[in-house]
């Protein structure tokens, strides 16, 4: 996500809007600061995920795979539950098959289709990086009294809930 270092502030938002009806210059400007801050916290993340040779996606992948348990999902179940094309699953899983941390078999059902699922190198993975994952995102709001938390968190569905609107 791109964003301007320095965002403007209410001052600028109005002289540029010349007070055009439906711009609400404090949720614009708030809107802007939570994504930079989202923007900031991406980049962390993804440095995180650089150091241990694998990208958000790829974790993401393994993550749903670990969720799936034994039985092994198709690829384009992977695509469906992390909401990406197919053809973004496809590259995420064989970047996770080059390294070891997935396989893929024939289906029992259809020869066609291949399931994949972790080999235990991938298990290990996931279950040593989730906890440090955890830990590095938990920071982002550091030690906020319950309360902001829990209304903070119900500010983001009602963001959520306006957003699908829009689209």
């Amino acid at each position: 996500m791109l964003l301007l270092k320095d965002l403007p502030d209410k001052k600028s938002i109005k002289k540029i809007s010349k007070n055009k009806k439906g711009i609400d210059t404090n949720s614009a400007v708030f809107s802007l600061q939570f994504l930079k801050k989202a923007s900031d916290a991406f980049k962390v993340i993804d440095r995180f995920f650089n150091s241990h040779d694998l990208s958000q996606g790829r974790f993401l992948a393994l993550t749903v795979l670990y969720s799936d348990g034994k039985n092994g999902l198709f690829p384009f179940e992977v695509a469906d539950l992390m909401g990406v094309t197919r053809a973004t699953a496809s590259g995420l899983l064989k970047g996770l098959q080059t390294k070891g941390y997935i396989v893929a078999n024939q289906s029992e059902t259809d020869g066609r289709m291949k399931r994949v699922s972790l080999t235990d190198l991938g298990k290990e993975k996931i279950e040593t990086l989730t906890p440090e994952y955890y830990k590095l995102i938990s920071k982002f709001t550091g030690k906020q009294d319950k309360k902001v938390l829990k209304e903070f968190s119900m500010l983001m569905c009602d963001m959520s809930s306006l957003i699908n609107e829009i689209e």
